[in-house]
């Protein structure tokens, strides 16, 4: 293959210089044994390589050709048209875009300008537009050993389904010298085989399509039955699968398609297809096994990778999901919550339909859509066309049975919904690729339905279904937690109520204003508690109080000590003997264990002034804002009651005058908390001193509004306030 002419080398180091700019290295590129050339892109408008002019041909290159000078400025299209078949004139073409190097292997079928037989070719580019191709005669055991080689090096490198199919185009079907190729792999459903990329397709076949899993394909045969293929020709070919030829005449004549199998398991097929006849003997099927082998195993570690990320992602999905839904008050916030968490993570759409009565057809609750303008639409065909309780498919199906419902082939749907006006309409108004219908169940109890909706090129699988169903049992788990706590709620509430007065008395010479928050318990009853009733002597008592804890014990303990107050200070007069009657009921009701603290006043009204007579046992002292703005603490502190048989109390005696306002509260005010701040009996008394004058109502609603927004979370405990006013 060398020429060893003095005026052609020449002329050659001369071309080469010309490319290069260097002398020494055109002077080096003849002594090399391979075929070297230099070839400059041509272009097209877009700027994108559409063929190559041969502007210089090494020594051992210009052996294998026959017009030596001749050659220099054609179209290399021209020059070797078998290229076009073999496809290492698409490689160079990429490498000119890319810029990135690419090795392969092909044969050599033109006896008139080199021998026949297996090469391999490097293929770099040099500046902008020039293709440095070096071609070098091989043995087929070095070729192939430098193929899986090259596979092994590229495949270590990738961590995506796609990256594994770029590298079997590449350096797979390139690197084996096959003209063109392809890998289809199986769909969610199993019903069709989607070919996931191809190298040097037919022109107008798409980058991506699918066809039925029974289709009278070679490729669907491999990858259906897992049985390699071997067409030596195209007759063979057309004889075993005629419906084949409309795909692949004129394009490819030999044909090996191989399994992907990995330890028996069938991930679908690759095709290789040669321009010429091919032989396929023993050592080629195994080296084409061996090499798909390579590419089973790649592709199987991409899927435990994105199986592996997938299971992370749903964790991370259900944690945020249990995060939200710890915050949700009622059922609405519930879905919110779960639409919020789903779209778009996990799907384009989604529906929630709560189930109605028997024979009811199913109404739409909550929805939400990556895409307000769908979600618009979906609302207008849901309208006209809603879904029915007795559908043998969707919604209706999924509400009767509890079965979920996965839908990845849209097309075939559509036969089996004609029955479906709704889901007819439904899916013709949504670029739809899958659903997915789960029920929303927990404990026997389904409440509803969880519709996700997916486009795109990644459909729902079965894998999904699983965590489609936990989310519909945690949502529903939701709904029943939140529907049991606002029962709960009701019944503390009504519970409290009935521990309050209904309404405070009207008293000549006082005016009443009160106040009562329940603390982040609610679903239970608090210990707060205050009253106004007719003392012994005709006079009026004022109480406040606080049982310790909450629930039902706190609430019967309330309602004993409040009606025990009443019914003692009716018939003692002693302020400090209803006290100490109080404590003594409180310890007969010993095993559960609760004490309290309490203020209890009696008023003297028909005094003037007005004298108050007041005993604290263990309770924050009250506030006394007189008539000129001034803010006094009033009372000397006592034992909580429930304690001890025979408390210290001492009553205080207080003169009251017109304008007078007494302020009694539960330590939810003053132990209210912003951050590590508490609201204090000092602030207390400054926000008692800021608020209205002469409005006992109007008093009591400010300091209830400052209390409650010194900070945004809810009240940790209860908060009672009662204030008297002398007129």
């Amino acid at each position: 293959m060398r020429d060893d002419g003095s005026d052609v080398t020449q002329a050659g180091e001369a071309g080469a210089a010309n490319v290069l700019g260097d002398t020494a290295s055109a002077a080096a590129l003849e002594l090399l044994s391979q075929a070297v050339t230099l070839a400059t892109a041509v272009r097209d408008a877009a700027g994108q390589a559409v063929d190559m002019r041969l502007a210089y041909m090494n020594a051992a290159a210009r052996a294998g050709q026959p017009d030596r000078a001749g050659a220099i400025g054609r179209l290399c299209s021209e020059l070797w048209p078998h290229m076009l078949a073999n496809g290492s004139f698409a490689a160079c073409l990429r490498v000119l875009d890319s810029g990135v190097a690419e090795s392969g292997r092909l044969r050599w079928t033109e006896p008139e300008t080199y021998q026949p037989g297996v090469y391999t070719y490097h293929a770099s580019r040099i500046g902008p537009d020039t293709l440095l191709w070096e071609l070098r005669e091989g043995s087929v055991d070095l070729a192939r050993a430098e193929v899986l080689t090259a596979v092994t090096a590229a495949l270590s490198s990738v961590d995506t389904t796609a990256g594994v199919i770029d590298a079997l185009m590449l350096h797979g079907v390139a690197g084996v010298g096959a003209s063109s190729g392809g890998a289809v792999v199986p769909d969610a459903s199993g019903n069709h085989f989607v070919v996931l990329s191809s190298l040097n397709r037919p022109s107008g076949t798409p980058d991506r399509f699918a066809f039925d899993v029974g289709a009278p394909l070679p490729m669907a045969y491999t990858a259906r039955t897992g049985r390699p293929l071997f067409f030596g020709d195209a007759t063979a070919r057309a004889a075993a699968f005629p419906e084949a030829e409309q795909y692949l005449a004129g394009s490819a004549t030999a044909t090996a398609i191989l399994p992907l199998t990995v330890q028996d398991r069938l991930l679908g097929a690759v095709s290789f297809h040669f321009p010429t006849v091919h032989a396929f003997d023993a050592a080629e099927r195994a080296f084409l096994s061996t090499l798909t082998g390579q590419f089973a195993q790649a592709l199987e570690r991409t899927r435990h990778r994105d199986a592996s990320a997938r299971a992370y992602a749903q964790l991370e999905m259900l944690a945020g999901l249990s995060d939200r839904l710890a915050e949700a008050a009622d059922t609405p916030a519930v879905f919110s919550a779960l639409l919020a968490e789903v779209v778009p993570r996990l799907a384009n759409g989604a529906m929630i339909h709560l189930a109605g009565e028997p024979g009811m057809p199913p109404h739409l609750t909550a929805s939400a859509h990556v895409d307000d303008g769908r979600l618009a639409a979906l609302h207008a065909l849901l309208d006209r066309y809603p879904p029915l309780a007795d559908s043998p498919t969707g919604i209706g199906r999924v509400l009767r049975t509890g079965e979920p419902e996965l839908v990845t082939d849209p097309g075939a749907a559509f036969d089996g919904l004609a029955r479906s006006a709704h889901h007819r309409a439904v899916l013709s108004g949504l670029a739809t690729t899958s659903w997915l219908v789960v029920a929303m169940e927990q404990a026997g109890e389904r409440i509803g339905a969880l519709t996700l909706i997916r486009e795109g090129d990644e459909p729902f699988t079965d894998r999904d279904v699983p965590f489609a169903a936990e989310l519909g049992r945690r949502v529903a788990a939701a709904v029943q937690h939140v529907q049991t706590f606002n029962r709960q709620r009701n019944v503390a509430h009504l519970l409290q109520q009935g521990l309050l007065p209904r309404e405070l008395p009207a008293v000549a010479g006082l005016r009443f204003g009160s106040c009562y928050h329940s603390g982040e318990h609610g679903a239970e009853a608090g210990g707060d508690f205050y009253d106004v009733f007719a003392a012994a002597d005709g006079r009026v008592a004022v109480t406040i109080g606080d049982i310790c804890g909450t629930g039902p014990v706190a609430a019967s303990r309330t309602a004993l000590v409040r009606h025990s107050t009443r019914a003692f200070g009716k018939l003692l007069p002693d302020i400090g003997q209803v006290m100490a009657a109080v404590n003594t009921a409180l310890l007969e009701d010993a095993p559960y264990g609760k004490f309290c603290t309490q203020a209890y006043a009696v008023l003297d009204v028909d005094a003037r002034p007005v004298v108050m007579s007041l005993v604290l046992a263990g309770h924050p002292l009250p506030f006394v804002r007189r008539a000129d703005g001034r803010v006094e603490a009033l009372g000397t502190p006592g034992l909580v009651l429930g304690i001890v048989a025979r408390p210290t109390h001492t009553v205080t005696r207080h003169e009251l005058h017109p304008g007078d306002t007494i302020v009694l509260y539960t330590d939810g005010a003053t132990e209210r908390r912003n951050g590590q701040t508490l609201l204090g009996e000092a602030r207390l008394r400054e926000l008692i001193a800021e608020a209205p004058v002469g409005d006992v109502p109007g008093l009591v609603h400010f300091l209830e509004t400052k209390i409650t927004e010194y900070s945004d979370q809810p009240l940790a405990d209860d908060l009672a306030i009662l204030a008297v006013q002398i007129t």
